[in-house]
């Protein structure tokens, strides 16, 4: 921050001591749009939540979520700011990364749970209901109810998650979701599959790499970085996008379709099916899959 914003930021504090929450957050708010700085995110969280505006006070500290686990005291109010949105779910993807926080985080998300299941019975059938039928629903309806789905207790969304990840009308794109967040909650769960290939495949969450992990996909994006990261950096951004685009649909069996990443790359780039080689036919075969996907989508 410049001098000039240092002061501001000093004169919200200060309007905030003194409960005068409407002008420090309005204050706050202007120097957040000013600059992407976790000292000003930190105290508009603090005050919209002391004012009891917890949904933006999320959206707020949403954004610098790794910054939210410099310390226990930050750690904890993150988690408690979750939970005054029955945002359940997020809040144990935090606990299960976080340094700072211990068991005692995740009983608190546990009786949480328990609470709402009783004072919210009726909104949680709805959203149980809404979760596990999102295959019935566009693309755009099932986006929308794999959100809300976060506000689901751990044990109702893992009931739903293991049915839509066979549901042959459950979108790639949802199916990969919906494993990542499996995959970050450390879970130590069999589940399966139905795949881009039509097939049943059977996964244990435990044993499953964060995407950006996966050897191949550092390849993929070492090989596409050296052959434009300096030579054409436009190109460079438009296939990683592109690469990372396709690693969405093929999540959490990547291996299986990016069997050769130098391969995957030369069919990546190249505007037809190139060579004879079958390691790229075979990729140029994937891409077009995919590709097929992702006009649906518009």
């Amino acid at each position: 921050m410049t001098p000039e914003q240092g002061a501001r930021f000093k004169q919200a504090t200060q309007a905030i001591d003194q409960g005068q929450f409407g002008e420090g957050i309005r204050l706050l708010q202007e120097l957040d749009l000013e600059v992407d700085d976790f000292a000003v995110n930190r105290q508009l969280a603090r005050a919209l939540f002391e004012d009891q505006r917890f949904v933006e006070a999320y959206q707020v500290a949403e954004r610098h979520l790794a910054d939210y686990d410099q310390s226990r005291q930050l750690a904890d109010f993150y988690v408690q700011l979750a939970l005054k949105n029955q945002l359940f779910i997020p809040a144990r993807q935090f606990i299960s990364l976080a340094t700072h926080l211990t068991d005692a985080e995740g009983r608190l998300v546990k009786r949480a749970e328990e609470q709402y299941d009783r004072v919210g019975a009726q909104t949680l059938a709805s959203r149980r209901r809404q979760f596990i039928h999102m295959g019935d629903c566009s693309f755009r309806e099932q986006q929308r109810r794999f959100s809300e789905g976060r506000m689901l207790p751990l044990s109702d969304y893992l009931v739903g998650a293991k049915f839509l990840l066979r549901d042959p009308d459950t979108h790639p794109l949802i199916k990969s979701s919906l494993v990542q967040v499996l995959q970050q909650l450390r879970l130590n769960e069999e589940l399966t599959v139905l795949w881009l290939d039509e097939k049943e495949h059977p996964l244990n969450i435990k044993e499953l790499k964060p995407l950006g992990e996966l050897t191949v996909v550092k390849e993929g994006e070492r090989l596409i970085a050296a052959r434009f990261a300096d030579q054409d950096p436009l190109s460079y951004q438009t296939y990683l996008r592109e690469f990372h685009l396709q690693l969405a649909f093929l999540y959490p069996f990547v291996e299986l379709a990016i069997e050769d990443p130098d391969a995957w790359v030369q069919a990546l780039v190249a505007y037809s099916a190139s060579g004879n080689e079958e390691p790229i036919l075979r990729a140029h075969q994937w891409q077009e899959r995919i590709n097929a996907l992702v006009t649906r989508l518009s």
